[in-house]
């Protein structure tokens, strides 16, 4: 049976598959349909994402928080402070043992029994010092006032048997005053903090604080916020 005559076929025409996209030389390569999926890895999702970064542990202090209470400020003497007492333990450690050796030397010398019994008296003596010197920084690490949303408290220890604390409350915060007298003062920007309760304890002292001028203001800011939400709750 003869087949009927096929059409002719254009001779630029390639094979049976679907003719492939045109391209432009100005334009460059059509890019390819948005539905179809690309062979190319993506980028974006090979990037590794930043984690978040992790919230600021609260300050540690040395009492359990009451309640809705946070920590605003935790203050400490300024460091002048633990530099001159340091100073002076120095001082009165080293200068006796110094006039001590001068006039051994100067008179029998270290032979002998004397000079034996002198050398252990030194050693003790710069011991006892070494010690004093040691507890004068522990006194200063462990001399901590606290800011709250409610109250300020004074967190003092001298040895490893001691903690004193006192506290009061905002909302019986009165007067606040600063004083800054001296030169090191002056010149480092240290003082005391003097507040008026009307609780038991009628003077509540700072003593040596950095920026006095600064936390006062924050003490003010925090005891009017206390004296606002009580009237609140008064009302309510």
């Amino acid at each position: 049976m003869t087949q009927p005559p096929q059409p002719p076929r254009d001779p630029f025409e390639g094979p049976d598959s679907p003719d492939p996209p045109a391209t432009s030389a100005a334009e460059g390569p059509v890019a390819p349909p948005s539905n179809v999926a690309s062979s190319a890895p993506s980028t974006a999702s090979a990037t590794p994402t930043t984690a978040p970064a992790a919230a600021a542990a609260p300050p540690k202090v040395p009492f359990d928080l009451q309640e809705g209470e946070g920590v605003v400020k935790v203050a400490r003497r300024h460091w002048a402070f633990l530099t001159v007492n340091l100073g002076k333990v120095a001082l009165m450690g080293l200068i006796p043992i110094i006039a001590v050796i001068v006039l051994v030397q100067l008179t029998s010398g270290f032979d002998g029994t004397v000079g034996r019994v002198v050398i252990a008296v030194l050693v003790l003596w710069a011991i006892f010092w070494a010690i004093r010197g040691y507890f004068t920084w522990y006194k200063y690490q462990n001399d901590q006032w606290v800011l709250t949303n409610q109250r300020i408290v004074d967190s003092q220890r001298n040895h490893w048997f001691h903690h004193r604390m006192s506290s009061a409350d905002l909302v019986n915060v009165e007067d606040m005053s600063v004083n800054k007298s001296g030169i090191f003062p002056t010149m480092f920007n240290y003082g005391d903090l003097l507040a008026q309760t009307a609780g038991s304890r009628e003077k509540f002292i700072l003593s040596g604080i950095p920026d006095p001028t600064a936390v006062l203001s924050l003490v003010d800011r925090y005891r009017d916020a206390a004296k606002r939400e009580l009237i609140r709750g008064n009302l309510v």
